[in-house]
């Protein structure tokens, strides 16, 4: 059993963000999990999207420039909830932290920016 990450909030800026519907993300992870949500911003992202694909896509560029527009999940119910978010987050985005090199996603730290204040939060890209 893999021990808790510290980071305990995401970064999304495609099918899981809080305004991707009324109902919010595409896969239920919000309001299964309790998530709260908020608009935000993280840099040194680009946002693409392929033709034929239904999902957007994230590549890291470093450059602080490259604003990626999305919302920041939080888990107002504790640890508990967060984990269990992370975990279906994980399995939707293809993320496997035992091989994290494997993957369609990388999944790295950013600080999200939102109204509340910064936030250390994963974020899943791809390496291109």
């Amino acid at each position: 059993h893999a021990a808790p990450s510290p980071v305990r909030a995401m970064f999304a800026y495609g099918t899981l963000r809080g305004d991707y519907s009324e109902d919010g993300d595409r896969w239920g992870v919000i309001k299964s999990t309790k998530a709260a949500w908020e608009p935000a911003v993280a840099r040194g992202f680009k946002l693409y999207q392929e033709e034929g694909l239904f999902y957007p896509f994230a590549v890291y560029t470093g450059d602080e420039s490259d604003v990626l527009q999305g919302t920041l999940l939080t888990w107002p119910g504790g640890a508990d909830d967060a984990d269990r978010a992370m975990g279906m987050i994980d399995r939707i985005e293809g993320f496997d932290e035992t091989s994290p090199e494997t993957g369609l996603y990388r999944r790295a730290v950013v600080q999200a920016e939102a109204k509340s204040g910064a936030e250390a939060a994963y974020v899943y890209h791809q390496v291109h």
